[in-house]
């Protein structure tokens, strides 16, 4: 083997050299400290029963000792083989699984915060709390107990670990917080049980530990996703960064590269280890450049379908539109279907409620397939109906190519009475209500579909294969040897796989019998075991296989499964399908190193990357995770390996677990729009607030395991409403604190049910009067502490000595730090130009390390207060998975819930901005009635006239004498938005339209243009906003702000054209540089001092603590 090594090295004239192989990898940590295995593995344990629980407990209740003399892994295998007493040998492997992932930390971490809500007695390893009063020493427990009758029992949690002993209720509850396996907790454990066993009184386990270690848990269950960027337009940062510290380390080499698995390799020849690393690095760039993907089509030539499909439904309704545009998108990408359309009206048919059926019915009699095929896909969608709506001609939507006479004729001839015989149809032989949809697949009904039920493309594609799975197929083979014509041959074909299908079935169960020949993959179980049968159908170009790939290959480690993976591959591309590298962060037991102690933990690792892409990095988490950036001195927004040595690291932190609930009135059953909720613990009620939608009645919180209050906001929210039930909280359903749990990785959903109180049933709580004094002083109160926590500083004097209108509120989003550059010098322009006090408020979501770490600094030295705002994404809300799509959603989407009551008015500035006047006069501005104001795009460039898209088509008609305006300049009227309901009704269109993903191109842009009907926009004066694309230089002597928007004919780079345009853009630039060169100073200096090398003694310490 070693002369095999040699001759590659020497044929592929590798030398020994420093240059490192480059890469990316990612980690996540939870926001809390690390907690023990034991602790974790009792509460898998648990999961079996409170007795299994309890055994457990009894079993190791002194099993630390043996951390300080075995290493680190043999102690991790002691607790398995502990745990295995109580265990089958499928939970022991369920439990290494769980234990890899921390499933159980979030339960363990959740009696810790409880613990701090005591709080513990101070150098206390263990205690217990008898009513509130507390003890660090057993010897205390018969003086507590004798007094623990006068005072109110404590609050008891579901998940409350309660000793099975003699039932009593009127005894005293004991609760012990302590670590389990310790000697602490075996002294108060052992005179506990006894006395529970006797009946004195109920004892209560909570996990405590006293002295928790600084390491943070590692996590995993995620997926990372390196998208690659267009670089049409050049917009990444020319300002160098010190490349990151991180060098690969023996758990990088455990990937394999090209067939060679190198941590095996230096592990056989030590005294290679140079040159294997140079072979390795040579294996990575040699595998460096993409190749392209060659697409191939496959067409179905015979004429004759196997498949007939009947859409029916009631076009008039967008569900109806809906269902048969996705049949026909369906049968678009799959030969050898057709489609049937019959209405079923809701109501009784007459010409003004059955146009759209009637023009495509229309359109199939008089065109010619492809052009009937066309003209019905842009009726079916929803641009289409809203013209249709407002007034437009049928006429008027009809597409070049189509025979228009033919059309308007059989159009305008058409009576309804065909119409109302499909009704009839439906009622009768379908079995179906008016308005209601089914599809029927060579006679088999599926349906009916209620209202909110969708039936996609892939259901289309899923129903095709299990109609073809039955004798479809078998059918057309012989009808086709009868030489009938297409359309007679597919009409038997329906026919007779329908009479077939409705015949008795004599089999009651079979196994499904495969065709493993071709694109199937095998892999064996463990002989003489019992084994599970898995069966995974993918198509390995998608999202969803990249994931799934890592999930089989964890499941076969962690049980014993006879896998089989087909590829189920689309039969023709036309274009990339992915456009990312991806991992899915998941490991089947915990890692040791090869000095036994603990790996660092789960981290995506991407080694054989190209490096002339730009890519993108995307953290991909379970909907109730907050995660954020907290360590990289790249950009990850434009990762560009190339510009690299080594690798770029992303620490992330899983800040919160999300608390979300849905609220309504019990009176009205209506969503209280604006209603605020708070959450705290018992010693800080009000730790982070919401705001109610009228969407679902949706709400969401930030928290961390532990039990939390949730309660009404003090104010007007208070003082009207009251709380009356609440369901999925841990308190019972009429209590007045609402008491809710989290201790695990899961979503948590709540539903609350209020009330307004007699007194108050006319009261409103978005009326013009809503925010009175005391509203706003307490807001104050609390925005003002959170400044001081998160800010770090703000201006000099207090806000409540403040008026509200005093303040300038800017909100503005930034991803990359070449856009948080612009937002620094956005910022300084504002402030240039105002002596009004200033708030910034910025999406924190997708904020780099290093402008969280700058910018309480930068607010420091100009004097201006901010805010970072978070709000994830609602998980019932149609999702977008590119980056820039997701943050051009933020900037309109969740306006009415980013922001406290208390701001009347936020001015939204896009982050590549420079302004040059006080953007007062923009805040004081009237809005004459509407919600928001825009800037329309500028006309007086007259050479851009070409690219100007709304000036014809869709936008021309929908928009009338309206204007078309830009998103990178808006004002907001918050109180006027939310009486409005206008962000619950951009989150409605918003839902209708993303579903086609041809629709919402410039989502924060053309949403409010498209909504303007219905949520009204003042068009502000142009002056307000100038971009050289759109305007002409004439006009850039009255401009008050420039934006350095894209230009699709020059595609010259951001940093080149904000340099050339704007004069003062530079001077601003060199300014901050300035200013961050200082700060790094400081920072270096700082990291000088705390840097000292631990002694070894202090290096065993940290590994014996790793469990």
């Amino acid at each position: 083997m070693k002369k095999v090594l040699l001759l590659a090295l020497l044929l592929l004239n590798i030398h020994p050299g420093a240059s490192t192989p480059k890469g990316v990898t990612a980690s996540l940590k939870a926001k809390w400290s690390m907690t023990p295995f034991l602790l974790e593995t009792s509460e898998f344990v648990g999961e079996d029963g409170n007795d299994k629980f309890w055994q457990f407990v009894e079993t190791v209740k002194e099993l630390t000792v043996y951390k300080q003399g075995e290493s680190v892994r043999s102690y991790y295998n002691l607790i398995i083989k502990k745990a295995g007493q109580f265990l089958t040998d499928l939970q022991v492997h369920l439990l290494r699984f769980a234990l890899s992932m921390r499933s159980y930390s979030p339960a363990v971490h959740a009696a810790q915060q409880i613990a701090s809500d005591e709080p513990p007695p101070v150098a206390c390893p263990a205690f217990v709390s008898v009513h509130g009063e507390h003890s660090c020493s057993t010897k205390d427990i018969k003086k507590l107990l004798k007094a623990a009758a006068g005072r109110p029992k404590p609050y008891l949690y579901k998940n409350d670990h309660t000793y099975p002993g003699v039932n009593q209720t009127d005894v005293p509850v004991v609760i012990l917080y302590a670590e389990i396996g310790t000697k602490k907790f075996s002294s108060f454990h052992k005179v506990l049980s006894e006395k529970a066993e006797e009946g004195v009184l109920i004892y209560v386990l909570r996990h405590f530990v006293a002295d928790p270690k600084p390491q943070k848990v590692l996590l995993s269950g995620y997926g990372v996703e390196l998208a690659i960027k267009s670089t049409e337009y050049k917009a990444v940062d020319d300002t160098k960064v010190k490349d990151s510290k991180t060098v690969l380390t023996a758990e990088d080499d455990d990937d394999e590269v090209q067939g060679f698995v190198f941590a095996k390799l230096k592990k056989s020849h030590p005294e290679l280890q140079e040159e294997l690393g140079e072979l390795r690095k040579h294996l990575l760039e040699s595998t460096s450049d993409m190749a392209p993907l060659k697409v191939w089509e496959m067409q179905d030539s015979d004429g004759m379908t196997s498949v007939t499909m009947w859409i029916v439904g009631d076009l008039e309704k967008v569900s109806g539109r809906k269902l048969l545009l996705d049949a026909l998108k369906h049968v678009k990408s799959s030969p050898g279907v057709r489609i049937g359309v019959i209405n079923n009206p809701s109501g009784k048919p007459r010409e003004d409620n059955t146009m759209v059926y009637r023009a495509v019915w229309a359109s199939l009699l008089t065109q010619k397939n492809k052009a009937a095929a066309e003209f019905v896909l842009k009726l079916l969608k929803e641009e289409s109906s809203q013209l249709l709506q407002q007034g437009t001609k049928m006429k008027d939507l009809l597409m070049q190519g189509m025979d228009v006479d033919a059309f308007e004729k059989k159009f305008n001839t058409l009576e309804v009475d065909f119409i109302l015989s499909q009704q009839l149809f439906c009622r009768d032989v379908l079995k179906l209500r008016p308005g209601l949809r089914a599809v029927i697949s060579n006679g088999r009904i599926l349906g009916p579909f209620e209202e909110q039920d969708e039936f996609t493309v892939e259901d289309f594609h899923l129903l095709q294969r299990i109609t073809l799975g039955g004798s479809a197929e078998k059918v057309k083979a012989n009808v086709k040897q009868m030489g009938m014509k297409p359309k007679h041959a597919s009409d038997l074909v329906m026919k007779v796989d329908a009479l077939l299908a409705a015949a008795p079935k004599g089999e009651v169960r079979r196994d499904v019998q495969f065709k493993d020949t071709h694109s199937v993959l095998h892999l064996s179980p463990r002989e003489n075991e019992v084994f599970y049968d898995v069966v995974a159908i993918v198509d390995p170009l998608t999202r969803v296989a990249q994931k799934i790939s890592s999930l089989l290959i964890v499941l076969t480690q962690v049980v014993n499964a006879r896998l089989q993976v087909f590829m189920n591959c689309r039969a023709k591309l036309s274009e990339m399908p992915l456009k990312s590298f991806y991992r899915f962060v998941l490991e089947p037991d915990v890692t040791f190193l090869a000095n036994e102690t603990v790996s660092s933990g789960p981290v995506a690792r991407f080694m054989e990357l190209p490096e002339s892409p730009l890519l993108t990095l995307n953290m991909i988490t379970p909907e109730s995770w907050m995660v954020q950036a907290v360590s990289s001195p790249h950009d990850l927004d434009n990762i560009h390996l190339q510009e690299v040595n080594g690798v770029v690291a992303a620490e992330f932190e899983l800040e919160h677990l999300l608390l979300e609930g849905h609220c309504f009135d019990l009176s009205t059953g209506q969503p209280p729009r604006g209603l605020q909720f708070t959450l705290g613990s018992s010693r800080d009620l009000l730790m982070y607030d919401t705001i109610v939608m009228a969407n679902l009645g949706y709400f969401q919180l930030k928290a961390n395991p532990g039990a939390w209050i949730l309660r009404l906001r003090k104010g007007r929210s208070e003082e009207i409403y009251q709380i009356l039930t609440h369901d999925g909280t841990d308190s019972p359903a009429d209590a007045g604190d609402v008491v809710v749990v989290l201790n695990s990785f899961h979503s948590k959903i709540i539903k609350v049910r209020v009330q307004k109180k007699t007194e108050k049933i006319n009261e409103d709580l978005l009326s013009e009067t809503s925010e009175s004094k005391g509203i706003w002083d307490s807001i104050v109160s609390v925005w003002s502490t959170f400044e001081k926590s998160i800010t770090g500083g703000g201006s000099k004097k207090d806000d409540g000595e403040k008026k509200k209108e005093d303040v300038l509120n800017i909100f503005s989003v930034a991803s990359g730090h070449l856009y948080e550059r612009f937002l620094r010098i956005m910022m300084l322009s504002v402030l240039r130009h105002t002596n009004t006090p200033v708030k910034f408020w910025f999406l924190k979501n997708y904020l780099s390390p290093s402008f969280k770490e700058t910018i309480s600094h930068m607010a420091q030295s100009y004097g201006f207060q901010y805010e970072l705002v978070q709000y994830k994404w609602p998980r019932w809300l149609h999702q977008q998975t590119e980056k820039q799509r997701i943050i051009w959603g933020y900037k309109i989407l969740f306006l009415d819930v980013l922001f406290p009551l208390a701001v009347d008015k936020i001015i939204f500035v896009d982050a590549d901005q420079i302004v040059r006047a006080d953007l007062k006069e923009l805040k004081d501005l009237d809005l004459e009635g509407a919600p928001y104001g825009y800037t329309p795009f500028c006309d007086s460039r007259r050479e851009m006239e070409g690219y100007r898209f709304w000036k014809t088509g869709y936008w021309a008609s929908h928009l009338g004498h309206r204007k078309y305006h830009i998103s990178a300049l808006y004002i907001v009227d918050l109180k006027k938005f939310r009486k409005i309901a206008a962000g619950d009704r951009l989150r409605g269109q918003y839902q209708a339209l993303s579903q086609d993903p041809n629709s919402l191109s410039n989502l924060d842009q053309d949403l409010p243009n498209n909504m303007i009907h219905q949520v009204a926009i003042k068009s502000l004066p142009q002056e307000w906003l100038w971009c050289e694309t759109w305007c002409d230089d004439a006009s850039k002597v009255t401009a008050k702000t420039i934006d350095l928007c894209n230009n699709p004919k020059t595609k010259e780079p951001k940093l080149t054209a904000a340099a050339r345009i704007v004069p003062e853009w530079v001077e601003y630039d060199n300014e901050i540089k300035e200013l961050l060169g200082q700060i790094q100073k400081v920072g270096d200096t700082a990291t000088k001092k705390q840097t000292l090398p631990p002694s070894q003694h202090e290096k065993a310490d940290k590994r014996r603590d790793e469990l």
